[in-house]
């Protein structure tokens, strides 16, 4: 018998999404919030990946109207349906085994994107220190690894949030603009002349990357694009 099936025995798999216990012919999801999952196809935003209902366009309406400092981002699934829940255990619950049907997506529906983007490095998105102590682990940290060995990039904790912040929710993009303002610092001596995919979990306005990709670039960085395991609508 194979490890994998020895520990799958063992430590059964559950649905991400309504944690039912998964058959041997499951993976990440239950069959039933499989159906329901909506992952991104390629008629998406060519900036941000945010899905587009009008396929004779190539920009979302945000992208149209504003400027991101990232040069282009792609996402695997849309928050919404089974995928709220969902990212609620992997963020809350520590169903940290979710990340790597999250990266197998991705590696499914971005894989050419990735190759053809030659990165040299996956950085995650920090949490500020104190918040991660308190959780136990950043959730974009866990995707970027188990990205990293769909992909075989390597991951480099090359950004440190270091300033604390209020939450996000429910604050305008210009909002989050402001309270992120030179909340992260890069390592130059990691990211310089370096191009960089930055790991999150869900986009929404843009505010986080975009503080994150100054100071990468600020740093160094040729190139910065993001990954994300949902976007918003």
């Amino acid at each position: 018998m194979r490890i994998g099936r020895f520990r799958r025995i063992l430590f059964p798999p559950r649905c991400g999404a309504c944690d039912q216990v998964l058959s041997p012919d499951e993976e990440g999801f239950c069959r039933w919030c499989n159906d329901l999952v909506i992952r991104v196809t390629k008629n998406c935003c060519v900036k941000c990946g945010r899905t587009l209902t009008d396929e004779t366009r190539a920009l979302c309406d945000d992208c149209r109207s504003k400027k991101h400092l990232f040069s282009e981002g792609r996402s695997v699934y849309v928050y919404d349906g089974p995928m709220r829940e969902a990212m609620y255990r992997f963020k809350y619950s520590g169903r940290y085994s979710a990340a790597e049907a999250y990266a197998r997506d991705a590696l499914d529906l971005w894989g050419s994107w990735f190759e053809g983007m030659g990165f040299d490095m996956i950085v995650p998105v920090p949490m500020y220190p104190a918040k991660e102590r308190r959780r136990g682990f950043n959730q974009a940290g866990v995707f970027a690894k188990a990205l990293s060995a769909e992909t075989g990039i390597p991951v480099r904790e090359a950004l440190e949030r270091v300033r604390k912040t209020p939450p996000m929710k429910g604050l305008s993009p210009e909002e989050r603009r402001k309270n992120l303002k030179n909340a992260f610092q890069a390592d130059d001596f990691v990211v310089k002349s370096k191009k960089v995919l930055m790991c999150d979990d869900i986009y929404t306005t843009g505010a986080t990357m975009d503080a994150a990709t100054g100071a990468l670039l600020g740093a160094g960085a040729v190139k910065v694009c993001g990954i994300f395991i949902c976007t918003g609508e």
